[in-house]
């Protein structure tokens, strides 16, 4: 009886030893360009441009045989756009309806204005990843989804005033955006395996974004897309 212990009792050690080599923990950065990709783009799309943007967080992997990875986490995400104009604005002397009305109390000239759009959410990805070359180097394709919960909106605008220099202001929370969101993502990367354990990764990626909401009463649905390259590091679980 006492070695029929010890044997199933060494074996449920093994089992337990073998299932934690097979997991892993780490962090993964992404810094990107993100632009609007929504129809409604079309009436201001030449005074548009891709916004800079990043997404940060933890991973918890399983390794499904010597070639796919399973990852999920937990992270936080921004994405946006630039909007951008140089068209000479008039300060408070702007009558409302296109023209100057010069008894009104003057006010500063705006020569240019620079809009930046912020959407951040915290993000639960589910990924598979596939190695068609093993070994220290491995190269892999990813592809997934993002769980998206919305955080904030948040606007940056730049009033450029010629030499009195710029006046920055922010904006909360301007529209209604749903409070769930999702996003497909696809990545080629590379990866590195250091003293068995340590796998460092590089992975250019791309991203589509969903989401929607309400502005002045009306709905709307954005589309973003998000480019970049993501770097980071997982650890191996056990010894």
């Amino acid at each position: 009886m006492k070695n029929t212990s010890l044997l199933f009792a060494l074996l449920l050690y093994a089992g337990l030893a073998t299932s934690q080599n097979s997991w892993s923990i780490g962090i993964d950065y992404y810094p990107n360009y993100s632009e609007d990709k929504s129809e409604r783009l079309m009436l201001v799309s030449e005074k548009e441009s891709p916004k800079f943007s990043n997404s940060i967080g933890f991973s918890l992997s399983r390794q499904l045989g010597q070639r796919w990875l399973l990852a999920s986490g937990l992270g936080y995400a921004n994405m946006g756009r630039r909007y951008t104009s140089n068209e000479l604005r008039w300060g408070t002397q702007h009558n409302g309806n296109g023209g100057f009305d010069p008894t009104l109390p003057p006010g500063e000239d705006i020569e240019g204005i620079v809009i930046e759009y912020n959407y951040d959410y915290i993000e639960l990805p589910l990924k598979l990843q596939y190695s068609p070359i093993t070994g220290p180097w491995r190269l892999y394709l990813s592809g997934g989804i993002l769980l998206r919960a919305f955080l904030t909106e948040r606007y940056i605008i730049v009033k450029g005033l010629g030499d009195l220099g710029e006046i920055v202001a922010r904006e909360n929370n301007v529209t209604d955006i749903n409070p769930l969101a999702l996003a497909l993502q696809s990545g080629l990367g590379l990866e590195r395996t250091l003293a068995g354990r340590y796998h460092l990764f590089l992975e250019p990626r791309v991203q589509l974004n969903y989401f929607s909401g309400q502005s002045f009463g009306n709905d709307f649905q954005g589309k973003y897309l998000s480019y970049g390259a993501a770097v980071g590091l997982r650890l191996r679980l056990g010894q």
